[in-house]
């Protein structure tokens, strides 16, 4: 019991300190930082703190057998994560690489993408969107524009705000086509194409919308029209044309939690 109470102590503490880097470094909640850290590493943290009260107590019956007996389970598993977050930071690489090919091939504004990724994210943090959650708003920013590719006619500084009907059903379409040749981001695929759905349709038809979709559509309208612009005047342009299409191309519920993101960076 006291291997046991100063293993779990000593992983509460590990866990403190890294929740507090990550508030001091982020800014988010230390609560929801807390939370997000809990979930991922209980099941790797409860095999750690078990392993030496259990060497402890088969060492009586298998004597120095215990030591290997319940050590390397416990470094395979540290293994096969390390694993899996090379696996994740290869892929996030190349989920970078895919976000720049508009602004590459002079589709997009320089550095827009990277600003409708950060407002996306503040918008979430706002929404109090747990780390999953985030995650999944900030793939579907880097990829939004990327179904601009498939257009016959490039749109006016790449703002998909002035796209038609047609062309935001083509995007889509052609986004589901670029991203389908990666099986990891089958997840993501629907969330990109449904950015360009105004909220309307949820009203009218029903339709699903995904919230980090929603969040998206937000974002990106805000720089398309603001142009990474941050001066009061270009800031109250962008507010008063989102408030125009409150319930209509845009959900209120993002467009008051952009506003709340605003207000926290000034």
């Amino acid at each position: 019991m006291g291997l046991l109470a100063a293993a779990a102590a000593g992983g509460v503490v590990e866990r403190v300190l890294d929740s507090a880097v990550a508030w001091w470094v982020e800014g988010s909640a230390l609560v929801r930082i807390l939370g997000s850290e809990i979930g991922p590493v209980a099941g790797v943290s409860a095999a750690t703190i078990t392993t030496g009260p259990l060497i402890a107590l088969a060492s009586r019956i298998v004597d120095w057998a215990a030591i290997p007996l319940f050590t390397i389970p416990v470094l395979l598993s540290y293994v096969a994560v390390h694993r899996v977050v090379t696996i994740r930071q290869s892929l996030d690489e190349s989920l970078r690489a895919l976000s720049r090919l508009t602004e590459v091939t002079g589709l997009t504004r320089v550095g827009h993408v990277r600003r409708v990724v950060e407002i996306s994210c503040q918008i979430g943090r706002e929404l109090n969107l747990d780390a999953v959650g985030l995650h999944e708003v900030e793939r579907t920013a880097m990829l939004h524009d990327i179904g601009q590719l498939g257009l016959t006619e490039p749109l006016r500084g790449g703002a998909t705000i002035y796209a038609s009907a047609a062309e935001v059903e083509e995007m889509a379409s052609a986004a589901r086509r670029v991203i389908a040749g990666a099986p990891q981001l089958a997840s993501v695929a629907p969330l990109v194409a449904h950015v360009g759905t105004p909220f309307r349709r949820t009203r009218e038809f029903g339709e699903h919308i995904p919230l980090p979709s929603r969040i998206v559509r937000v974002a990106n309208a805000w720089d398309d029209i603001t142009e990474g612009a941050r001066s009061p005047w270009a800031r109250g342009v962008a507010l008063e044309r989102l408030h125009l299409g409150l319930g209509y191309d845009y959900d209120p519920e993002v467009v008051s939690a952009l506003e709340r993101a605003l207000e926290s960076r000034r």
